[in-house]
């Protein structure tokens, strides 16, 4: 019985000690990827040209064109 209840403690401070500051860790690092994606948003909105620049011309079609094997 004393070993059930090793196992469940080992288990428990094992979420407290690795599982909380995981989490807090990735909560911590997606909100200061948002933070500086959103200051880049703001530079970049902010810095326009004082001039209009010409439209950029129509581009082809990007993507993989697969070619057939023959065999």
């Amino acid at each position: 019985m004393e070993w059930i209840v090793a196992v469940g403690a080992f288990l428990v401070v094992s979420v407290l000690v690795i599982g909380v500051p995981l989490y807090l860790a990735t909560c911590r690092w997606s909100s200061r990827q948002e933070r500086r994606a959103a200051e880049a948003r703001r530079r970049a909105a902010s810095a326009h040209p004082a001039v209009p620049s010409a439209p950029a011309p129509p581009r082809a079609p990007s993507g993989r064109r697969r070619r057939a094997v023959s065999r």
